[in-house]
């Protein structure tokens, strides 16, 4: 009697590896993790065929459902694609050289392989095992034999062709990359055709890199591209734009007043570049906030009121008036004890635009034959003497101490209290025009050097340390941003004007901003981008003003002379000298020169007043 055969003891079977389990809780196999299946009797020949059909079909499906929930969860997480996706374009490049270097190293193309390995790490900085496969092709370039400049050239011609069909095609990373293997190989090889191609593709990808999130890569291939010729006006604009969108965003938080100051100069070009205009009124607000929890209100109330016109808000309007008021109540009072004496105004009746800080001035005293320095309050229009045989005064930007041209037996610049004590000798001599910085902690000024050609120095405020000459000029004036205007000519003695020097600790020339020798009495406005000044252009003096992005103003326009002007605190008003009823006087007018009245008599003797200045504070 036959034995009949033992059946196969049926379980699940793995349909990538093959692997058998007979534990039903098993879904996917431990091996590889593929998908268990019941293992099905042997069957028919057709009969397994239309089960290996169904089987291949329900794989499909399920490839298909895995698809479309991957593509599913892709949607729902977002990616972020522009980033995501250059991340992996570039590290698939940098993977593509890589393997390319190494090739070229094994083959014995050792300069190919390390201009190579050298652009991985330009485009992939810390690419693991970039620096040792340099340092490995080096090493191999050092106990090689030279190449034969037919070998470089060959290489230098394929990397030429490698690039040039990338040109054609548009894959501008691709032409960098084979371009600066020809200049590593051979600098003079196709130099023209090589320049021309690597400008467009620099260019090229600068700018489609600006309409995303890597504006510090663009901002470079921008600048590789302008290192090669100049770019045109509007690449060049749109890499100003975006390199100051990124120097305003590394100051966020750290310096306001420089990140201020970027953004409302990006502003003033292009109010709809990216969120330009939402990042000023947000830091004019956040630096608002910070001032006034310093119970620095006067700064804080600027910063409100330039919110404010930026884009009205209720709550930063209710912030701007109490910062307004408590500066009002914060304005020093005179200290008894020292040189100060009170004096009326000659009419008490407050005029429009002074209503805010102090206005210092100097007046000819006859019984002193000299000037006097005065400093009347908006508050309550009193004047207050606080420095005799003195002029030309500057304010700290705070208000507490002032900075001024002594004259008499002990001449220099002094620096005092705002009420005229604690005056101290900082500089002996010859001096004029002096100006604090920002901070607070220099002083800049005018005076004749060795030769006698005057030239402005900066020193500390405290008198240590050695003055530091940084230009040959006059009537420098410190601006809330840091830069030092001044007038003066270039090194010929012509392109004589207004200069501004961004920083003026730094080698960086400055700019000229006008173009006549005669424009002085330099004052900045409180946000940055306006100088006023005087100029004689129309045969008498007349006050200007000049914006630091291009466009000078006519302010007065009257027979008489008019000059020295000084900013309110807010910017809303301007002070000047004139003599324009036949009398000298201290005028007040509107930025755009409208509303002009007088704010106080000053006598009918004024001498050597193009010498002047007038200095407001809060």
């Amino acid at each position: 009697m036959k034995q009949s055969k033992t059946a196969p003891t049926l379980g699940l079977i793995c349909d990538i590896c093959g692997s058998r389990y007979t534990d039903a809780a098993l879904a996917f196999c431990p091996n590889c993790g593929g998908i268990l299946m019941k293992e099905m009797p042997a069957q028919p020949d057709s009969l397994w065929r239309r089960w290996d059909w169904l089987r291949l079909l329900g794989l499909a499906l399920i490839a298909t459902l895995l698809t479309l929930g991957m593509l599913a969860a892709a949607a729902a997480l977002g990616l972020r694609s522009g980033a995501s996706e250059r991340e992996q374009r570039i590290q698939a490049m940098a993977d593509q050289h890589f393997a390319k270097g190494q090739g070229y190293l094994s083959r014995g193309e050792y300069e190919i392989a390390l201009a190579e390995f050298e652009y991985v790490l330009q485009i992939a900085p810390g690419y693991p095992g970039a620096a040792d496969a340099i340092a490995q092709a080096k090493s191999a370039l050092q106990g090689a034999p030279s190449p034969t400049s037919q070998v470089q050239g060959q290489a230098a011609a394929a990397a030429f062709a490698a690039g040039k069909a990338a040109y054609d095609a548009g894959r501008w990373e691709d032409v960098i990359a084979a371009l600066r293997q020809v200049q590593s190989l051979d600098p003079d090889y196709q130099l023209e055709a090589v320049q021309d191609m690597l400008y467009t593709a620099y260019r090229s990808e600068g700018l489609a890199l600006l309409t995303g999130d890597q504006l510090e890569r663009a901002v470079a291939y921008l600048e590789q591209a302008a290192a090669i010729r100049p770019l045109d006006a509007g690449a060049e604009a749109q890499r100003q734009h975006a390199a100051s969108y990124l120097t305003a965003q590394r100051y966020w938080g750290v310096d306001w007043n420089r990140a201020i100051e970027l953004l409302q100069g990006l502003y003033s070009q292009a109010p709809d570049y990216r969120d330009v205009a939402a990042r000023l009124l947000e830091a004019r607000i956040t630096y608002g906030d910070l001032l006034a929890r310093q119970t620095d209100w006067c700064p804080a109330e600027a910063q409100y009121a330039a919110a404010v016109r930026l884009h009205y808000s209720a709550e930063v309007e209710r912030k701007r008036v109490a910062a307004s008021r408590a500066c009002q109540k914060a304005t020093p009072t005179p200290i008894a004890g020292g040189i100060t004496v009170t004096v009326t105004l000659s009419t008490p009746v407050p005029v429009a635009g002074f209503n805010t800080g102090k206005l210092a001035f100097a007046a000819y005293d006859p019984l002193l034959g000299d000037s006097s320095l005065y400093v009347v309050y908006a508050n309550d229009l009193r004047r207050q003497r606080v420095a005799v045989a003195a002029d030309q005064p500057a304010w700290q930007s705070d208000g507490r101490r002032l900075a001024y041209r002594q004259h008499g037996d002990r001449p220099g610049l002094y620096v005092a209290n705002a009420d005229g004590t604690g005056a101290t000798q900082i500089v002996s001599g010859t001096i004029s025009q002096p100006t604090w910085s920002p901070d607070g902690t220099r002083l800049a000024y005018a005076a004749p050097d060795a030769g006698g050609e005057w030239t402005i120095y900066i020193v500390n405020a405290d008198g240590s340390g050695t003055p530091k000459a940084v230009a040959k000029g006059r009537w420098p004036a410190w601006g809330p941003s840091n830069s030092l205007a001044y007038a003066g000519c270039g090194r010929s003695g012509s392109q004589c004007g207004i200069y501004s020097d961004s920083n003026p600790d730094d080698p960086r020339p400055p700019v000229r901003l006008t173009s006549d020798p005669n424009d002085i009495g330099l004052a900045w406005s409180p946000d940055k981008i306006n100088i006023a000044y005087m100029s004689n252009h129309s045969g008498n003096w007349e006050v200007y003003i000049v914006n630091i992005w291009g466009g000078v103003t006519l302010l007065t326009n009257d027979p008489a002379n008019d000059g020295l002007p000084a900013w309110s605190p807010d910017g809303s008003s301007l002070a000047f000298i004139s003599d324009r009823d036949g009398t000298w006087g201290i005028y007040l007018m509107r930025p755009d020169g409208s509303q002009q009245q007088k704010l106080l008599e000053l006598g009918p003797v004024y001498p050597d007043w193009l010498n002047q200045r007038l200095a407001w504070a809060p």
